[in-house]
């Protein structure tokens, strides 16, 4: 099994997809069947398949067509009715090969993985092999989101990030994989681009969806900021320039979201996010100060 793993590490993506194919998870699943190798040992190599691909977001619908999959869509069933004699660490294994090898998620057993790999992604214990376990359960969320929850609404997509990042906020080294590994910064910048193109910023302010849900982005990223000082520095400037374009868009009709724009930088000031230098080349301190100008107008306007 070992020998097996480190050749497999040692593939390219061609090689790797040229080996599994549905037939050989049929073999595997044959082998269970027929007792020759139990379904742990099994689970265990299907999860290191699972990592290879998700981490070099390789793609093969293969394992979608086999016996494996049914047998494996049917143990997580089975162990999830379970109580007290479940074995957490088998279930959460389980959930990981489901998530990572599929291309098509059942909502049914999705959410039956997602609150178990959330639960294993929150363990907070600092030994080496628990700290693995929660890389795992990231990785394999990093795979849902990717895949499977663009086919959410938008409200749907940031309600979810908003229960992932709300349960892990008191934990900086999760907070850290969130900007990392599941590209938080990334994922926010593009779906605040698309709902902002979607607003005509020249109408009065009315509460239509895509201003709660630009709200909620930008909450969301606050919230990630404020408790975990965490944001991907690849990823971090495109995402405050985006942020810095929504406020101005803004000005005329979105009060509220133009008011939690600039509540937003100050938490990344504060909480020293992001460097000044980072803050500047975004365009931040132009728009605090084009603000701040507006204000005092609009002040100057009321006193006389």
């Amino acid at each position: 099994m070992e020998e097996l793993k480190g050749m497999l590490d040692e593939m390219d993506e061609c090689g790797f997809c040229s080996i599994f194919k549905t037939e050989l998870f049929d073999e595997m699943d044959k082998m269970i069947e027929e007792k020759k190798v139990g379904i742990e040992k099994v689970v265990v190599l299907l999860k290191h398949i699972g990592r290879i691909k998700a981490a070099g977001c390789m793609y093969f619908s293969e394992f979608n067509r086999s016996l494996l999959l049914e047998r494996l869509k049917k143990k997580i069933a089975e162990e999830e009715k379970k109580k007290g004699d479940k074995d957490e660490k088998h279930f959460a294994d389980l959930c990981e090969c489901y998530v990572m090898l599929v291309s098509d998620f059942l909502p049914g057993l999705l959410g039956i993985c997602v609150p178990c790999l959330l639960k294993v992604g929150l363990n907070k214990e600092e030994s080496e092999d628990v700290q693995k376990e929660v890389e795992m359960a990231l990785l394999a969320l990093s795979s849902i989101w990717q895949r499977n929850c663009r086919n959410l609404t938008r409200l749907g997509y940031s309600l979810a990030w908003d229960f992932l990042i709300s349960r892990l906020v008191e934990d900086k080294k999760l907070g850290k994989g969130i900007a990392n590994e599941l590209h938080f910064g990334r994922e926010a910048r593009r779906e605040l681009e698309e709902l902002a193109a979607s607003v005509d910023w020249k109408e009065k302010e009315k509460e239509e969806e895509s201003i709660c849900i630009i709200m909620r982005w930008i909450e969301i990223t606050d919230t990630l900021i404020c408790h975990c000082h965490a944001l991907n520095s690849e990823e971090c400037v495109g995402l405050i320039r985006c942020i810095v374009c929504v406020c101005r868009a803004a000005r005329e009709k979105g009060q509220k979201i133009r008011k939690g724009c600039i509540g937003l930088f100050v938490t990344m000031a504060r909480c020293k996010a992001v460097g000044a230098e980072v803050l500047w080349n975004a365009g931040v301190i132009d728009v605090v100060l084009e603000e701040m100008k507006q204000e005092t107008q609009k002040k100057i306007l009321r006193k006389r």
